[in-house]
Parts: C-alpha cells; structure tokens; sequence
C-alpha cells in the first residue's frame, strides 16, 4: 500500500470486467484490513448484504490460519468478495490496461457479501499475532453498486454454492492422519481400491464403487485413536490387517463382478450402516481380543463356511429390528442402527459361525 496521502489508501490492482461493470482485485496485508473493511452486524438484514455473523465460524477459521502461522504449515484464504462506495480513483497502467492502481478515501465504505467470517477471523488473529504485514489476502471489489446489487451477489454466490462431500474432503485433508492411514491401507488393497468411491458418500453404484471412503475413515475411528505422538507404523499394521480381514468376512472379492444393484437390492454387506456398525463390533471386540485373534476369526470364518452361509447371513430380512425397520423396511443409518448392526456382528464373531 501507498499511502502519501493520510485521507487514502493506494493499492496496485487488477482492472477486470463483468457484465460491464468494473471489478478491481487488490492483495491487502492483514493489519491493512481492520482499517479498511467495515464490518456490519448491526443494521437489520434487509439492509445489509450478509449474513448474521456467526462467531464460531469466524473463531475456526482464525485457528486454522493460526495453525499455519505457528506451526509453518500451508493455510490458504480464498478471495473477500465486496462493493467499495465511495470516491475511488481508478488509473490504469499506461503499458497495460488491466493492470493499475486503485485509491480509496478514508471515509469510503469496503462492506463485504462473501467471506465475513474469513475476515472477521483475520482480524482475530492480528489480535494475537504481530507483525502481520507479509500476510496478505486477495479483495475482490465490485465499484459503487447499489445495495440491492449487493443483495443479489450474495444471492448468486450463496446459493449456486455447491459443498463438497464429505469423503472428498476427507481423502484430500492431509492434516487428518487417521484418514491419510486409512487412504494408505485401501491404496495397498487392490480389491479395496477397486470397490472403493473416494468422492461420494451416497454409492450407487454406476462407477463401480461399492464403498463410501467416509464410511470407512468413521468405521476405522471407531476401533483406532490416532494422536500426534501415536505409532502411526503400528497403527497402519493393525487397519490393514482388520481392513484385510474384513474384506474376506464379507466376501468383497467374490462379489467384484456383480452389478451394485443386483446385489444391494438383496444384501446389505456394504451399506455404510453395516460398515459403520462393523466398527462398533471391532471396538467392543478388541476389550476381550487382540486384533490378530480378532482378524485370525474373521479369516477362518470367511475360509470354513460356505459363500452362501456367508450371504444368508448379509440379507436385508435378518436384520429386521436391529438396523432395518421391521415397519418400513428401510435401513436405520443412525448411531442406535449401527450400534445394532455391531451387536449381531459380535455375536458371530464370538461364535465363529455366520448362522446366528
């Protein structure tokens, strides 16, 4: 920032259009940006162009970027986006046009329609940090639009806004180390890899997979405890070996060549409910085994019954009551569904037969 003048700010900036109005991006440094942004929690909403701060949002997003600033880490903050209203000076570069700079009177007005909690969050670390002015974030600003051009900005980002799943977010968090292990084990698991959707938590089936990621990450952290000073070698040897013993339990690879409805229609082998209740079953387990009896079981019982033992046990009817509804017939997805599912897996376990 330049500022010669103590009535203005003075910004490099890029000089775009859309739908012939002006929009200029500036890179603001983090102490810059108390001075220059007004944030509006106050006037009613209809005058206003966001939404009710909510203070929990804004905290996380300050501890993430506090994360990054005291342990190294990478962080990234996407754009604020906002109308300037007030006198500005827009000079483009001689050279070239879209290139310039931008000045702002102190008593101009920066208010914010997307990315508040960011910015509030920002504030709250220069609170706790100093010298801040190397950190910087991008500002979008459309120029002197009338507040119900702002509304309908808000409108348009917000609600054309789509959120990613969550497995997706899982398979890409590298900060999350249960499930970087977990991606670890079904990456080394061919059968795993090939049945398994990285993206979507609702399977169909029409890609070919047959299990959800998230469903295995919650299933793995119902039985595994991962913490900074764990053994994450041992950790990684006792979910490969569960993980690999299950997929012969549930006959993962005799099904390979099956089409996902045929076999949904009838079994509820893969179900998230069944995963998801698998792992209560191996968390109660291992107070009475240790995970090599526990996956020695899974394994004899997968190898000395026969496939259709196997397959009777997974059918939809002998779960009526634990995690199917014996009104409607649909399964129960809630923690009460999954804890029932483990109780029925328990005891077959235990018994080493699937005819319970």
């Amino acid at each position: 920032m330049n500022n010669m003048n103590l009535n203005t700010f003075t910004y490099p900036c890029l000089i775009g259009n859309q739908g012939g109005r002006q929009v200029i991006t500036i890179s603001i440094n983090f102490e810059e940006l108390i001075r220059v942004i007004a944030a509006d929690n106050i006037t009613h909403t209809l005058k206003r162009a966001q939404r009710e701060l909510n203070i929990r949002r804004a905290v996380r997003f300050s501890h993430y970027v506090l994360s990054g600033l005291q342990d190294n880490n990478d962080y990234i903050i996407p754009p604020l986006i906002g109308n300037v209203a007030g006198e500005v000076v827009i000079t483009p570069s001689p050279e070239y046009s879209s290139f310039g700079t931008i000045t702002i009177p102190m008593n101009a007005k920066i208010s914010l329609f997307d990315g508040q909690h960011r910015n509030v969050g920002i504030v709250e670390v220069c609170r706790q940090y100093a010298n801040l002015n190397t950190e910087t974030v991008t500002l979008e600003l459309s120029v002197n639009q009338p507040l119900l051009t702002q509304q309908q900005f808000f409108s348009d980002i917000n609600g054309n806004a789509s959120k990613p799943n969550a497995a997706i977010n899982l398979a890409y968090d590298h900060t999350n180390g249960l499930s970087q292990l977990v991606k670890e084990v079904i990456e080394a698991n061919p059968t795993l890899l090939s049945k398994t959707d990285f993206e979507r938590t609702n399977i169909t089936g029409r890609n070919g997979a047959w299990l959800s990621f998230k469903a295995l990450c919650d299933a793995s952290g119902r039985f595994i405890r991962f913490t900074e000073d764990a053994d994450t070698v041992a950790l990684h040897d006792d979910l490969n070996a569960v993980w690999r013993a299950w997929v012969a339990f549930t006959g993962l690879n005799d099904v390979v060549s099956t089409e996902y409805s045929e076999y949904s229609s009838e079994w509820l082998t893969f179900t998230g409910v069944l995963i998801n209740g698998f792992g209560f079953a191996v968390q109660e387990l291992l107070e009475q085994m240790s995970i090599a009896e526990l996956c020695r079981r899974m394994s004899d019982m997968a190898t000395k019954t026969t496939r259709r033992e196997r397959d009777d046990f997974f059918l939809y009817a002998k779960w009526t009551g634990l995690c199917v509804s014996a009104e409607t017939g649909k399964i129960i997805t809630s923690i009460r569904g999954q804890r029932a599912a483990a109780s029925r897996l328990v005891e077959a376990i235990l018994s080493n037969s699937f005819s319970v």
